[in-house]
């Protein structure tokens, strides 16, 4: 594939250049709340599709702490996967979901890693999950689209992606880059962030939530 170099974002525009990974152990659903009940929605709608909703299982592709994963996704199998603290602190926290009697829900948690072993490992976890989320991760990500080719090569039959929305605004300090926020490399506004994720993907719905942040329902490309 024929990837832009910039992530489609305009000429110009400054990326941050120094990485801080995020450290999401002490949040739960104070920020973003909103994209997982969205995409409980769209769940929900793709399970009026099938009349056996127990071969619907879902992907968190940074999970953060596990709080929403579980707020919304605790009655379906789930794979929560995101780097170090994060997903320790998951797999403690949630851990007695998998001890109930007679539950047929199972949680598993995986470290990420852009080794190419551990990659493929990743791949075959996520192949038997058809439902991904990706909520305000490849803001963070050194290079995002790694991540989106993993939702490519995976089997995910929809896909729900969030970013906060560029303020282009001619007053704002940050319209040229880097991001306010400084765990942030990049953030896009509406027309770039369709451009770049439709290279990869068929985007079915994009909607701005809340005036600072978008969202995505997707499909894998024909």
């Amino acid at each position: 594939m024929d990837l832009h170099p910039t992530y489609y974002l305009k000429e110009g525009y400054s990326q941050c250049q120094e990485y801080l990974q995020y450290d999401d152990t002490k949040w739960t659903d104070e920020f973003q709340d909103h994209v997982y009940k969205l995409a409980l929605e769209e769940f929900n709608e793709e399970c009026k599709k099938r009349e056996n909703i127990l071969f619907l299982s879902v992907t968190d592709l940074g999970c953060g702490s596990g709080f929403k994963l579980m707020k919304y996704f605790g009655d379906c199998n789930t794979l929560g996967i995101d780097l170090e603290p994060n997903i320790s602190h998951a797999r403690e926290a949630y851990r007695h979901l998998n001890e109930i009697p007679l539950s047929c829900n199972w949680h598993q948690w995986l470290r990420f890693t852009v080794q190419p072993f551990s990659a493929i490992q990743l791949l075959h976890r996520i192949w038997n999950h058809n439902f991904l989320i990706c909520s305000d991760t490849l803001e963070h990500a050194q290079n995002p689209d790694l991540l989106m080719d993993l939702m490519v090569a995976s089997n995910a039959e929809r896909i729900v992606l969030s970013t906060p929305i560029r303020d282009e605004d001619e007053i704002s300090l940050f319209r040229n880059g880097p991001p306010r926020n400084i765990y942030h490399l990049r953030e896009w506004t509406f027309e770039e962030f369709a451009q770049y994720v439709g290279q990869f993907l068929q985007v079915e719905k994009h909607l701005i939530v809340e005036e600072v942040h978008q969202v995505m329902v997707c499909r894998q490309k024909e």
